[in-house]
């Protein structure tokens, strides 16, 4: 076929919607009509008022038409409380009208005719149509409602309007005519999760484009709709080859445990430490910052439990200067309650302060809170693998602690898991009973690709952090791991 009949690939529509036009790949098609399914208060009418004042505010034109739905006055009350609604551009970019008039006098061809001379007069480049359900009710068949549907589409073509229709989600075992007949479905529902509800987006179709599919978690926030894309498929379509790791290694500081790890992790590799509640876990993680800023290195702590002061006033006592790394902009602190967590939303903020920042190290401290307050806990080590991955590629060297579920009797038996696997290093804290008295150990038991002491290390918390209680001499100091990958 001769490339003059080819007709130019279709322009993208911006939303303006977080993670939205992530999720389409760019944006709506301009010209295009979409279906946006949901039950009542599912977020229908927040999302396309979104959509809508982004687009004027961005030069275009706007027509919002209802059916049968609640009164303007009513509709404008609700969303100029978010921090998207323009009131300076109603009646002018956008224009409120009701078609339900026109529908009920000459049915759906009356419609169709109030719809086209709005647009033009209008000059509208997006029509939002909330309450199609209600034309579909007065039609006598669903023939008539396609071809409603067909020669709006037609009209559309010719002026470059890109069009919205708002209903209901059909029952289930049911089929709604209109879903033939549009270029993208939009589902928007609520589920259950234990006795919270959260919201759900799904895009069932979407002609003209790839888009990431299956379900994804939003909220309806202060600034309107915001999307969490699924972060594990987000690193499954933006597939990241990280660069050579190189021979450079991140210590703590700690004489004795960084002649245990060969010298200190890999730069950018992930790191578990696992143990038990007062073994130390945040004591070393700190102390793993505090060791990157000397050496220049801005860090990040995330953390769940303890407040950012708290952890300070920690870090002090043993003489980690951290306050001032705080106020230099060398170290930030990001504390999120273990209450009800998107993990999505966890990883994207993660990611940002980091990027932010341009922290070259972070710690997770206490990954189970994580685990155990997300929307379908199964996700979180998939989620916490894909950002370790994103963090490799930045050249960000990861700590990870968590508080294992013990097995057995074995305290070096842990669970395998997608964060066991991902993790190149994993570092065991453990308690001993010794005479009466609470002995605790160290024992680093896979560092993959690198040399490491595995034998046992008592250590001990004291007024100056973490110490090893006997590190090996020159003599001793030898590497029986040295070459072997676990």
């Amino acid at each position: 076929m001769n490339d003059q009949f080819i007709p130019a690939p279709l322009e993208r529509v911006i939303t303006g919607v977080p993670g939205l036009d992530r999720l389409t790949h760019g944006g709506l098609l301009r010209a295009g009509i979409y279906l946006v399914l949901g039950s009542p208060g599912a977020g229908k009418t927040v999302l396309s008022n979104h959509i809508v004042h982004h687009h004027v505010s961005g030069g275009g034109r706007a027509v919002y038409l209802t059916l049968l739905s609640e009164s303007h006055a009513r509709m404008l009350s609700h969303v100029q409380s978010f921090d998207f609604f323009r009131r300076d551009i109603i009646g002018d970019g956008l224009v409120y009208v009701s078609g339900y008039q026109a529908l009920e006098q000459k049915n759906l061809t009356g419609l169709l005719t109030m719809v086209r001379r709005t647009i033009i007069e209008h000059r509208a480049t997006m029509l939002v149509i909330d309450g199609i359900v209600t034309a579909g009710s007065v039609a006598d068949s669903e023939l008539l409602l396609k071809k409603f549907i067909h020669e709006l589409k037609a009209h559309v073509e010719l002026v470059g309007c890109t069009v919205l229709m708002l209903t209901s989600t059909p029952a289930p075992g049911t089929h709604y005519p209109a879903q033939t007949m549009v270029d993208g479905i939009l589902r928007l529902s609520t589920r259950r999760d234990g006795l919270r509800a959260v919201r759900e987006v799904e895009i069932s179709k979407f002609r003209g484009s790839d888009f990431m599919s299956g379900g994804h978690f939003f909220e309806i926030t202060q600034r309107g709709i915001e999307i969490h894309p699924r972060f594990e498929a987000v690193l499954t379509e933006q597939p990241l080859v990280p660069g050579d790791a190189g021979p450079e290694v991140a210590g703590f500081g700690i004489a004795g445990f960084d002649q245990m790890l060969g010298g200190g992790v890999a730069v950018k590799s992930t790191t578990l430490l696992l143990g038990a509640s007062g073994s130390g876990k945040t004591s070393l993680g700190l102390r793993f910052l505090a060791e990157g800023i000397a050496k220049g290195e801005r860090g990040v702590f995330v953390g769940f439990y303890e407040a950012p002061s708290r952890l300070l006033g920690k870090a002090s006592t043993a003489g980690d200067h951290l306050v001032d790394a705080v106020a230099e902009g060398e170290l930030a602190f990001m504390w999120r309650p273990s209450l009800e967590l998107i993990a999505d939303q966890f990883a994207e903020e993660v990611l940002a302060l980091v990027e932010r920042l341009g922290a070259k190290r972070l710690v997770i401290d206490g990954i189970e809170a994580l685990a155990r307050s997300v929307v379908m806990p199964e996700r979180a080590p998939k989620i916490l693998g894909a950002l370790a991955g994103y963090l490799r590629v930045a050249g960000v060297t990861a700590l990870l602690t968590q508080e294992p579920e013990r097995h057995g009797d074995d305290p070096f038996a842990i669970e395998a898991n997608a964060l066991t696997a991902v993790a190149e290093n994993i570092v065991i804290l453990r308690y001993d009973e010794r005479q009466g008295h609470l002995c605790r150990q160290v024992c680093v038991l896979k560092m993959r690709d690198t040399g490491h002491d595995d034998r046992l290390r008592e250590f001990r918390l004291t007024h100056r952090g973490f110490e090893i209680v006997d590190p090996a001499t020159p003599a001793e100091d030898t590497v029986p791991s040295k070459g072997a990958r676990t």
